[in-house]
């Protein structure tokens, strides 16, 4: 004896084969952009197909500098903060949150 007869039972895995992926459903796809990263005074926010519902910046420690409610699907923001890093908290209508990394010059 092996000690194989202790082995639990593992199922085998069956793959079918797809005959068209036009049959398939896509998922519904909100693209975010924000430009121009890095950045000086202003930088635009746009989204596809969601609007945008708000907007927040944070500083390197996580100090929330800037909270900004938007019913847009694109937003100009004018910032005047010292050259850095910053983070972009951006809530879609949709319930989706995206956070990016913004380099003000």
């Amino acid at each position: 004896m092996l000690g194989l007869e202790l082995t639990p039972y593992i199922p085998s895995l069956r793959l079918h084969a797809v005959s068209s992926i036009d049959n398939l459903p896509l998922p519904i796809l909100n693209a975010v952009k924000l430009y121009p990263n890095p950045t000086g005074d202003y930088f635009y926010v746009i989204s596809t197909n969601f609007q945008i519902k708000k907007l927040e910046i944070y500083d390197p420690q996580i100090k929330l500098l800037k909270s900004t409610e938007i019913q847009s699907t694109e937003i100009a923001i004018s910032i005047n903060y010292k050259p850095g890093i910053y983070g972009v908290k951006v809530f879609m209508e949709n319930g989706a949150v995206k956070w990016f990394k913004l380099v003000k010059l």
